[in-house]
């Protein structure tokens, strides 16, 4: 991965705008990614359908607004935006929820542009020790669905084929 940085705009802006460009070289294919951090409004952000993680317990996003409130939000949520000027929540969605509950207006978020947002997000939710197994199963299959294979499944989340393999079985 080779990166460049331009904040040209942050002096232009009232919120800091950091622009990377990252070329991804991996696959042995160009492709150019772009990370944007800015706030922007909850009402134009929504969370992924497609999220592996289905459950949220109240009372620890009622803890994470309360921590929120007095220390701020100490990492930027993830997300894509689509053509039509919304964005969809890659990684961050409890720190979203816990900006709704303080009735936030905005958010700040790290606007990604790469191809790979799936992986991305299937990487941030499965090395999260709290989802349950028919969490994890599900956010496999839903990426292997997505045309992936066992393979490239296994090199994105770092599990070995026949872990991936047994976990799968478990749906039957």
């Amino acid at each position: 991965l080779q990166s460049t940085q331009n904040s040209d705009d942050a002096a232009r802006s009232h919120s800091p705008r950091v622009r990377e460009t990252i070329i991804d070289f991996r696959k042995g294919e160009f492709e150019e990614m772009t990370k944007e951090i800015r706030q922007i409004p909850l009402l134009a952000i929504k969370p992924d359908p497609t999220q592996p993680r289905k459950e949220f317990d109240d009372e620890e996003l009622q803890e994470l607004a309360q921590s929120i409130r007095q220390n701020g939000l100490l990492n930027p949520i993830t997300v894509k935006s689509n053509r039509h000027g919304e964005y969809t929540i890659i990684a961050g969605e409890r720190s979203y929820r816990a900006h709704r509950i303080l009735d936030e207006e905005t958010i700040e978020c790290i606007v990604y542009n790469g191809s790979n947002s799936k992986e991305l997000q299937l990487v941030e939710n499965i090395n999260r020790k709290d989802l349950n197994i028919m969490e994890v199963v599900n956010a496999y299959r839903s990426y292997l669905d997505a045309d992936h294979t066992i393979d490239e499944l296994s090199q994105v989340v770092g599990k070995p084929k026949n872990i991936i393999s047994w976990l799968l079985n478990l749906e039957n």
